[in-house]
């Protein structure tokens, strides 16, 4: 059975690389229910971000991602803001949500998720 999640995995990382939707269905179809989201977490996090964004944009919709990208901003940003930080000096958004920080406030963020909110589990970049 692991080893045929690996192999459902590779597939997987490689038909979101190239896009395709109908191939990244079929994968998720051989997939045992209980395995589909550990399968699905694993190969997101192996892929570019332009493929991620797009796989999740085609996912669960355009709109729906917007939304959480905008509520996710909006929450780290109140996080940063209650922690002393400062926007424009030591955080920015950028314009497609990520979150560009200093090595502080990214420090910080991951911290604050580990010990309190599962929630904010982005990449940061630092600045």
């Amino acid at each position: 059975m692991k080893d045929q999640n690996e192999l459902l995995k590779q597939q997987l990382i490689e038909a979101i690389s190239c896009q395709n939707l109908q191939e990244i269905q079929k994968i998720l179809t051989l997939a045992q229910l209980e395995d589909e989201t550990i399968i699905l977490k694993e190969a997101l996090v192996q892929v570019e971000y332009a493929n991620f964004v797009w796989f999740l944009q085609e996912y669960v919709g355009k709109e729906s991602y917007q939304q959480a990208v905008k509520d996710v901003s909006t929450s780290m940003t109140q996080k940063l803001v209650q922690g002393g930080f400062k926007p424009g000096v030591d955080f920015n958004l950028h314009p497609d949500g990520r979150m560009l920080a200093s090595k502080e406030a990214n420090e910080y963020l991951e911290n604050y998720q580990v010990n309190s909110d599962p929630t904010l589990e982005i990449n940061l970049t630092g600045t």
